[in-house]
């Protein structure tokens, strides 16, 4: 989790410049492996039609090669969607969101989590079952919303996208997980040096 401040919800938007009241950010981390949630994400704007009543910031990943992100710039063509090779402070963008669409990456669930952001989390299908666990337990405890990434559809997307902008019940206030993991182990340092 970055130290820095995350900045008002107010500017992000205002920086980013897309219609809309509402804003999904849309991130696949580092951006390696998340083409198949991008393309997917854009194809069910695109079924949403007039329904899409939000606006999308999409951060491909400083990783993604150059012609992803041209391929996706032209699939977005004529949807409400900006699409950025990545963002320097991707904590501000995901506090300033009305839904987060990612994967089950470690760093950007840690965010997402500290900022009890409502968040959309297609996990990675393989090789490891690391993402898919991760999503699962957090899941179970009502703090994410999971798309199960076989079952990954324009037409499935488009759905969960308009009802997890419209859902109040998660992530529940009291689930959070505890956040000061840093503070424990310097404290737990601390105490075997003395």
């Amino acid at each position: 989790m970055s130290q820095l401040p995350v900045k008002p919800a107010h500017e992000v938007r205002q920086s980013i410049g897309l219609p809309f009241e509402r804003f999904v950010f849309v991130s696949a981390g580092g951006g390696s492996d998340g083409q198949l949630l991008m393309r997917t994400y854009l194809q069910a704007v695109r079924l949403l039609g007039n329904r899409a009543n939000f606006a999308t910031l999409m951060a491909v990943g400083a990783n993604a090669p150059l012609e992803t992100h041209l391929e996706l710039e032209a699939e977005a063509q004529g949807l409400p969607v900006r699409i950025v090779p990545h963002v320097e402070d991707g904590p501000s963008y995901i506090g300033a969101a009305d839904l987060v669409v990612c994967m089950a990456g470690y760093n950007t669930l840690s965010e997402v989590l500290y900022l009890k952001k409502k968040a959309l989390v297609v996990p990675r299908n393989g090789p490891s079952a690391e993402q898919r666990m991760r999503a699962g337990l957090l899941a179970k405890k009502h703090l994410i919303d999971v798309l199960d990434p076989t079952g990954l559809s324009p037409e499935k997307l488009a759905h969960r996208l308009v009802e997890d902008l419209e859902r109040d019940d998660y992530p529940v206030q009291n689930g959070a997980l505890p956040m000061d993991g840093i503070k424990h182990a310097a404290d737990r340092l601390l105490e075997l040096v003395r």
